[in-house]
């Protein structure tokens, strides 16, 4: 090494940013992590829950930059040049709060299924046997009321739990009293993330109950751990798929059949069939936003639905049904926003959605084949996009920046620049800690692009890459392409 140049994020730097909250702790420093090539090393920046890297970057011979990871599980930025005075803006996000890149399995949500897009919560909620079940309402305030007695119905159209009854978009989750002893044996498998047993397990307690609520959920959950069983064997997809229509047929009225049709939906994409996944995600978008929005069908859930069927559509080369969809969005969210109030419960994820959408004629441009034009959008994106000023505004800022940064990279894919690419791919899987299909994506991106560069470690970095999508983001659209990529290597 001939010399060292030195760049430091500072922390009002990631504030301004609204990569972090600006009341957090100032940063606690921890060991630097030297990277294989010895390029650069990444210490490691602590704001209270959220971890950030800090970069030393240090000159070589040769004025090549190149992306290497995923030693530390997602992708860190090394730059390699006679003067390498530009830091990129890769860190690393180790953040367990913030929906941790390095952990051993997904980060997802611990309420159950209805109130979460994340299909798969790490706890499925079941008491002690012979207890009554237990009913958690949310109350205008925000908080929850637990109430307990016998579970006697668990529709769209109303929660009955003892002698008291709900509307079923006030019911947080559900833990179940009595369930036969293979439903108690599931839960375990699946915490313990045996997803095959799990699923055994789960359909055995549908038939095995005599509680109708109890079948249902335990068909549901069924259909959850084989879309998990698909990260390690493909053909369990068409399995899920096949469950969740079981579910579907079998408990048409019950209060969770949205998140059903949106496992359906994603079964059906990580089976192989792009167009139908987007005609389903569709319709239960079309639930939420025809003229009488069908009871029980929560909004986030909904409008996510369109995001995915969007998506779906553009792998399927059906970009005008996409742009139709994006179009509905960025026309009906504006007003619809403006009716909710900060405190709403949904207005952050809403104003994320409408970001989301806002990028969409960009991703429809690069399926169409309109490369050079879509690194012109993203780009004017870019500088367009405001700073978060607020914690609501925080999820919107990262779906327009990294989503912007996601299309942007996959662009100059496109075009053949396959190391500008890696940086802004990079920067999504590093950085991006609120939307696990974008950061599945530019892991994927990574690999891919890693395949058109001739370094000598490249099949082994885009293994690595793909490894992690398989192990920690199967509960995303890219599986599939993952196992097939994978198939390559």
């Amino acid at each position: 090494m001939k010399n060292s140049t030195h760049h430091v994020i500072r922390q009002h730097e990631l504030r301004r940013a609204g990569l972090v909250p600006s009341d957090l702790p100032a940063v606690k420093l921890l060991p630097g992590v030297r990277l294989p090539s010895g390029q650069s090393t990444f210490g490691m920046a602590t704001f209270g829950m959220a971890t950030f890297g800090k970069a030393t970057l240090e000159s070589a011979d040769g004025d090549a930059m190149r992306i290497v990871g995923p030693k530390l599980t997602s992708a860190a930025v090394a730059l390699r040049g006679r003067t390498a005075s530009v830091f990129m803006g890769a860190c690393l996000l180790c953040s367990t709060a913030f929906g941790a890149l390095n952990s051993a399995a997904p980060a997802l949500a611990a309420e159950p299924l209805s109130s979460s897009i994340a299909f798969a919560p790490r706890t499925h909620f079941v008491a002690k046997q012979n207890q009554p079940d237990q009913v958690f309402v949310r109350e205008e305030s925000g908080a929850l009321r637990p109430v307990s007695g016998v579970l006697t119905e668990n529709n769209l159209s109303g929660v009955a739990v003892g002698d008291e009854r709900f509307d079923a978009d006030r019911i947080a989750h559900i833990t179940f009293g009595s369930v036969p002893s293979s439903f108690r044996e599931a839960k375990n498998y699946f915490e313990l993330r045996s997803y095959a047993e799990a699923a055994a397990k789960y359909r055995l307690a549908a038939g095995e109950s005599d509680r109708n609520v109890v079948q249902a959920a335990a068909r549901l959950r069924a259909a959850q751990a084989l879309l998990y069983v698909g990260s390690v064997d493909s053909s369990a997809f068409a399995d899920a798929d096949r469950e969740a229509s079981r579910f579907l047929e079998d408990f048409p009225k019950n209060r969770e059949v949205p998140l059903g049709r949106y496992i359906q939906a994603t079964a059906r994409f990580l089976s192989g069939d792009a167009a139908a996944a987007g005609a389903l995600f569709q319709a239960i978008y079309d639930e939420v936003t025809n003229s009488v929005p069908s009871e029980g069908y929560g909004i986030v859930l909904g409008y996510k639905s369109g995001l995915r069927g969007a998506s779906a559509y553009l792998e399927a080369g059906m970009t005008q049904e996409a742009r139709e969809i994006f179009q509905r969005m960025t026309s009906n969210l504006p007003g619809l926003i403006a009716g909710m109030t900060e405190e709403d419960r949904n207005y952050s994820d809403m104003l994320a959605i409408q970001a989301s959408a806002r990028l969409g004629e960009g991703f429809a441009l690069l399926a169409g084949g309109n490369s050079s034009r879509a690194v012109d959008f993203f780009r004017e994106q870019l500088n367009g996009a405001t700073t978060a000023s607020d914690e609501s505004s925080r999820l919107s800022t990262a779906a327009l920046t990294f989503g912007a940064r996601l299309g942007l990279g996959l662009a100059l894919a496109k075009e053949g620049q396959y190391r500008p690419a890696q940086i802004e791919l990079a920067i999504v899987s590093s950085l991006d800690h609120t939307d696990r299909d974008r950061v599945a994506r530019a892991l994927l991106g990574l690999a891919e692009c890693a395949l058109n560069l001739p370094d000598s470690d490249s099949r082994s970095q885009a293994r690595a890459w793909v490894e992690t999508v398989l192990n920690q983001y199967s509960d995303t659209l890219w599986v599939q392409r993952a196992h097939a990529l994978l198939g390559t290597l």
